[in-house]
């Protein structure tokens, strides 16, 4: 599996964990449970915000422009540092594959 595919696969599993919080909050809510909503509208803000950035690290390591993948939001903009972190480190480990690709071809030769 290539880096890409890895990553997209770790996109739809975080996208599944949120909706499950979502269905963990709705039912929270109609059980007047206060503090475990609280605790899960956290939970879920975070894992939408990661999701988020993790998107748009997948999506510039594609070689997109931010412009392409998403409009100006409201609410703020992108964490761009985090989000440049992430695109270094799957360089880095895409390179690592690569390098050890290379060595399996040279051994197999």
């Amino acid at each position: 599996m290539n880096k890409y595919q890895s990553m997209k696969q770790e996109l739809k599993y975080r996208a599944k964990q949120i909706r499950e919080i979502k269905a963990e909050l709705k039912e929270a809510h109609r059980n007047w449970q206060h503090s475990k909503a609280v605790e899960l509208e956290y939970k879920k803000a975070k894992a939408k915000r990661e999701f988020r950035y993790r998107h748009i690290a997948c999506s510039l390591f594609r070689g997109k422009a931010l412009s392409q993948i998403e409009n100006p939001w409201k609410k703020g903009s992108p964490d761009l540092v985090y989000i440049n972190n992430l695109v270094k480190q799957f360089e880095a480990e895409r390179k690592e594959e690569e390098e050890q690709y290379e060595q399996a071809v040279c051994l197999g030769s």
